[in-house]
């Protein structure tokens, strides 16, 4: 049989980072187009920013560590990118301090208002 050198291992490894780190842009990306902005119009501005908390702050970041993640080509390139993001990465401490929040505000929203249901 065929065996993959570590070359390999280590190429495939990395295209899946880039290709998952796009990915994820793309459903937090979708996530704005889709429900953020659509529904601002629904909710006060206080609900928006409980249910919607770091969201645009999480886009930009990931958008940012995916396009350094194309453009590394090796292991301590890839490494530098995490260790130029880490600051900015803390946010998931508040977003995930923010979840439970966010659920019970969009509970409540979507009990007294029709039309965030339907969207």
């Amino acid at each position: 049989g065929s065996t993959i050198s570590g070359g390999e291992k280590r190429d495939y490894v990395i295209q899946e980072l880039v290709e998952t780190e796009k990915n994820y842009s793309e459903v937090l990306n979708s996530l704005i187009r889709h429900f953020a902005r659509p529904l601002a119009s629904s909710l006060r501005s206080d609900e928006a920013s409980r249910i919607f908390f770091g969201i645009k702050d999480l886009a930009e970041i990931h958008a940012g560590v995916h396009c350094q993640l194309r453009k590394a080509r090796d292991g301590a390139a890839i490494a530098q990118v995490f260790l130029d993001w880490r600051e900015k990465f803390l946010i998931y401490g508040d977003y995930c301090a923010n979840l439970t929040i966010a659920q019970n505000t969009l509970q409540e929203a979507c009990a007294k208002n029709e039309l965030i249901n339907q969207e």
